[in-house]
């Protein structure tokens, strides 16, 4: 349409143009002149417009087309009704390419663009707390230089990419490595943080290995002594101390059941089920009481603020205070005193198990809450302690607002084990 509009005033100025030379020439006797001039005067307009034209491309700073009439007005409507439709592509593209980018970058993987010798050439900012890489200041260099492992550089020099290859980078955490392939010989590299991941998966396989050893030991007790009854070597007077033995492991066996049963209970509990109104100091004075009826040979001490109940799960809160007042008797000669505090501070509902028995030497306390460790083995074996009970504690606090277990020990001053719920599980 415009090409038609443009062709029809071309024409309709050339007959102006003649029309008007003709009139003029007529006039003045001179015709011929007349038509040359006209025509002059026309090719001169329109080289004029030409020259605006090459002008207004070739100025960067000009944003729009210039003005003009006649069949100059219809190109430089056509130029800008195109650069309008590229100005609207152009801000289309920008929306997906911000999109994109806010996508790649909300990315918890960080995701880095090689080519095909391994030099950088795009990367999100997720490299920098994952890999070290810094952009765009390491634009160009090669990612093997850069992280350095044998293993990486191994693996982006094969050809088979189906399988992830998970390594320690900066002797700190783990990292899994994924490479894509991209165009022109590029590859995308996607890397991971599985650390957690590794170490939870690490926790599974040490939590089967710990559970089986500590099953096998009273297992292979009890085996022992029935065997030896079978084959009838021991003495009938010798018989009653035997089966005495055999309970004790029975019953060693029976509490670390119980105690793993807890902890994947505690683990695995939706936190969708209802809190109840929990009575702390009926609870503990309960708890207090029945222990010292059974370790008459130690001092309980009560600090507990009457009326300050929280909301929360009654069973594991008493599994936590029980295991903290427990571990302190089982971990202490005969003698020690206890002191059990339950009252209210500014950041919430403070409980906590003070004794001044044998204390904790210091590398051993950051350790306290993993599953099965224990700081004196063949201490705590008679003891019947199974090592799970700080790691129950952990994970039941964790449902109380998140709250931590704190841990204060000095060898031969004694130990005390404590932490804060949170203020909004008050209950009136």
């Amino acid at each position: 349409m415009l090409k038609e509009t443009f062709l029809r005033r071309f024409l309709i100025e050339v007959l102006i143009t003649l029309v008007v030379s003709v009139v003029i020439g007529l006039l003045i006797q001179h015709v011929i002149l007349c038509l040359l001039i006209g025509m002059v005067i026309l090719v001169g307009w329109h080289l004029y417009n030409l020259f605006k034209l090459s002008r207004w491309i070739w100025q960067q700073n000009v944003l729009y087309p210039p003005n003009s009439f006649g069949s100059w007005e219809i190109i430089y409507y056509g130029l800008h009704k195109h650069q309008q439709r590229l100005r609207q592509r152009q801000n289309e593209l920008a929306a997906i390419i911000r999109l994109f980018r806010h996508g790649v970058e909300s990315s918890p993987d960080a995701l880095v663009i090689v080519d095909d010798i391994g030099n950088i050439q795009w990367c999100n900012q997720q490299v920098k707390q994952q890999l070290g890489i810094r952009w765009p200041d390491d634009k160009g260099q090669n990612i093997v230089n850069l992280v350095r492992n044998p293993e990486f550089a191994k693996y982006l020099q094969q050809e088979n990419f189906k399988e992830p290859l998970t390594v320690k980078i900066h002797q700190r955490y783990y990292i899994e490595f994924r490479v894509l392939p991209y165009e022109q010989n590029r590859h995308i590299v996607v890397a991971r943080n599985v650390d957690q991941v590794y170490l939870a998966e690490q926790q599974r396989k040490d939590f089967f290995t710990h559970a089986s050893h500590e099953l096998r030991t009273p297992l292979s007790v009890v085996k022992g002594y029935v065997e030896m009854f079978q084959d009838e070597l021991i003495p009938m007077d010798n018989c009653q101390d035997a089966l005495s033995k055999v309970e004790s492991q029975i019953t060693r066996m029976e509490s670390l059941i119980s105690q793993i049963l807890l902890l994947s209970k505690i683990e695995n509990m939706s936190s969708h089920l209802p809190m109840v109104k929990i009575d702390i100091a009926s609870l503990l004075q309960m708890l207090i009481h029945s222990l010292q009826e059974t370790h008459a040979n130690y001092t309980i001490e009560a600090n507990i603020e009457e009326g300050l109940n929280i909301r929360g799960y009654q069973d594991q809160i008493y599994s936590v205070m029980c295991n903290l007042i427990d571990n302190a008797i089982k971990h202490n000669p005969k003698g020690t005193t206890i002191t059990v505090t339950w009252k209210s501070m500014v950041k919430g509902p403070y409980f906590s198990v003070e004794d001044n028995g044998v204390g904790i030497a210091r590398h051993h306390l950051n350790r306290l809450t993993e599953r099965f460790y224990q700081v004196d083995s063949s201490h705590t074996h008679h003891k019947n302690s199974s090592g799970l009970g700080l790691a129950i504690v952990k994970h039941a606090l964790r449902n109380h607002g998140n709250a931590q277990l704190r841990i204060e020990s000095v060898l031969d001053q004694g130990s005390t084990f404590s932490f804060v719920i949170p203020r909004e599980f008050i209950s009136k």
